[in-house]
């Protein structure tokens, strides 16, 4: 099986946690029988999508890369969207709501979500949000690619509980969202 992802070129945390975590872990499993080739965003008429079964478009819901969407469902390609963002719920806060406002690219974003044969995402709250849109989703937590980065096992710590936030500044707000439930935690951890 060949599967094409179509990479946006730009460095980011989803790619670590979501593309190249998950897609090895399907690569070992599969025996060698799974290929992977990555293409950068550049002219659809320059992908021979004939040659791939599955295309995986990062960023799906741009307009240059919601083309690629379209000439792979021509060429008869499957399209697998994997996600970890709410984009039509965006929270206030977050500077990334703007574009998510804007009837043209919600539709877009909607449109994708039903062109998809499979799409993953990395909660069952964002499954719950996107199934009326498609009905073949997955939740696949974000995940270490431990196939190819591999870690030794942490050792206990007797220090307290640390969290580690993690992510693009576009989500610093989100941190005033679980801060109580964090603090929460934290608090009846003290009590054990």
């Amino acid at each position: 099986m060949q599967i094409l992802i179509i990479d946006d070129g730009l460095p980011d945390s989803v790619k670590f946690y979501r593309t190249y975590g998950v897609l090895p872990w399907i690569e070992k499993g599969s025996g060698g029988s799974i290929r992977f080739d990555f293409k950068r965003s550049v002219d659809v008429r320059e992908i021979d999508f004939y040659h791939y079964d599955v295309v995986i478009p990062e960023k799906y819901y741009m307009p240059h890369i919601y083309q690629f969407i379209i000439f792979a469902k021509q060429a008869g390609c499957k399209v697998w969207i994997d996600d970890d963002d709410a984009r039509l719920n965006i929270p206030k806060g977050n500077r990334g709501r703007k574009f998510y406002l804007i009837e043209e690219n919600r539709q877009r974003v909607q449109k994708a979500l039903q062109l998809a044969d499979l799409i993953t995402v990395t909660t069952p709250a964002l499954k719950k949000m996107y199934r009326g849109y498609n009905s073949n989703i997955h939740v696949v937590p974000n995940a270490w690619n431990d196939y190819r980065l591999a870690i030794s096992e942490p050792k206990p710590q007797s220090k307290p509980a640390r969290i580690l936030w993690r992510g693009h500044d576009t989500h610093d707000p989100d941190l005033a969202d679980v801060q109580k439930p964090l603090t929460d935690i934290y608090r009846r951890r003290a009590e054990f």
